[in-house]
């Protein structure tokens, strides 16, 4: 968006499928004029762009298996229901993130995670 709230650009659905990232459920952290934002899992680092998307490259944070060690499983759910359910608990991301002197704090409802973005 510009300053007067006007939208330049977006992803969208196509098919059913995101033409681009999803930042739905994410904060931007801005760094430098570097945007910082998760993706499910993964840290898309990006040059804040009006014109378009501009992916300056992206890591794979969280895995959708790691939450199952500690969390039970109810007993009315099926193996389908309990690995959906595992992967969106796994990729949510959307908690504010914290950044100091190149290191980004970000998490997801099980795990934290400290990844060095930039050199000082």
């Amino acid at each position: 968006m510009d300053k007067q709230g006007n939208v330049l650009w977006k992803t969208q659905m196509k098919d059913r499928k995101m033409r681009g990232p999803n930042f739905r459920y994410s904060c931007l952290t801005i760094v430098n004029g570097i945007g910082l934002v998760m993706d499910g899992g993964s840290l898309k680092v990006i040059r804040l762009n009006p014109r378009a998307y501009d992916e300056l490259g992206s890591i794979e944070v969280f895995q959708p298996g790691e939450a199952q060690a500690a969390i039970e499983r109810p007993a009315d759910w099926d193996d389908r229901k309990w690995a959906g359910y595992l992967r969106r608990l796994a990729l949510s991301t959307w908690a504010k993130h914290a950044y100091v002197d190149g290191l980004l704090l970000t998490r997801n409802p099980q795990y934290l995670a400290c990844l060095r973005v930039c050199d000082r």
